[in-house]
């Protein structure tokens, strides 16, 4: 009769490949602190992981578009308060060049202050982040008031806007109509000022009144614009806050997805290689057991 030892043998072996199995499985995540590496680890768990990083993602981009945001905000918001400057500094030169005793050069000072004004707020109309023009509506690529010799141009942008979006219900516009800041009226400030400069020349006081209630109006338009730019900042604020607590609320779910708890782990681990120890020791003990073994 034949005699075989492999089922001597099969039973050992299988119990040594589950306990290294077992072992390699709590190494990962004592190594790794993960508890889900691949998806057949836990699919659920896994399906899941995939959707927070997804979120994740989003949030980030997100806060990428805030950033943005702001850096041409900020941008704007330094032109708003130049250009505020500049026409106060107008109004003075327009008072100062007012009445009767006023000398032809003391006008032909206030009104090359006029001119100096024009120039100033047209480069500050004129501002650009990365190429891209912040007072031409979303003709970006298009400055929105040219000069030729001593003519400025009509608005060459166009009355949409350029809007960012904070998430998915919320945006905000980073881009203006330089009209609704430079001609509320119809009347742009480049005309205003330079019919301003002419009264001031001629000495002509009904005029430089009218040249101010002009100036007065573009004013209003220009603080009312920054007001709105304000308003822009804050929504910045607290969107990057609400986006750093949706942050930290998908990392806490994807933890809890795919962490490894460290205590079950290295419990785990010790125990799986005791287990592992065992089937080795079966094995040893099978292998050294001879054809009398078998016959007793």
């Amino acid at each position: 009769m034949r005699i075989t030892f492999n089922s001597s043998y099969r039973e050992p072996l299988a119990d040594l490949e589950r306990a290294a199995e077992r072992m390699a499985v709590y190494q990962r995540q004592v190594s790794s602190g993960k508890r889900v590496h691949r998806p057949s680890d836990d699919p659920a768990a896994a399906a899941g992981a995939i959707g927070e990083r997804a979120e994740l993602a989003a949030i980030d981009r997100y806060a990428e578009a805030a950033d943005s945001a702001e850096a041409r905000l900020r941008a704007a918001d330094a032109v708003l308060s130049d250009l505020i400057m500049q026409l106060t500094n107008a109004k003075v030169a327009a008072q100062s060049g007012r009445g009767s005793v006023v000398t032809p050069a003391q006008r032909e000072a206030a009104a090359g202050a006029l001119e100096a004004v024009a120039e100033a707020i047209l480069a500050d109309i004129r501002v650009s982040v990365a190429g891209s023009y912040l007072f031409s509506g979303t003709a970006s690529t298009t400055p929105p008031y040219a000069k030729t010799g001593a003519t400025i141009s009509a608005y060459q942008g166009n009355g949409s806007r350029m809007a960012v979006d904070l998430d998915r219900n919320e945006s905000l516009y980073v881009s203006f109509d330089a009209r609704d800041v430079v001609a509320p009226g119809g009347n742009d400030v480049f005309a205003i000022l330079e019919a301003l400069a002419a009264a001031v020349r001629a000495g002509d006081d009904t005029a430089i009144q009218a040249g101010l209630d002009g100036l007065d109006e573009v004013f209003q338009a220009a603080t009312k614009v920054q007001s709105e730019v304000g308003n822009s900042f804050r929504m910045i604020e607290s969107q990057r806050d609400r986006l750093n607590v949706l942050g930290l609320a998908s990392k806490t779910r994807l933890s809890k997805l795919e962490d490894a708890n460290m205590a079950t782990a290295a419990s785990g681990l010790a125990s799986s290689e005791t287990l592992y120890r065992a089937a080795l020791a079966a094995i040893g003990s099978t292998a050294r057991l001879s054809l009398l073994d078998y016959l007793k």
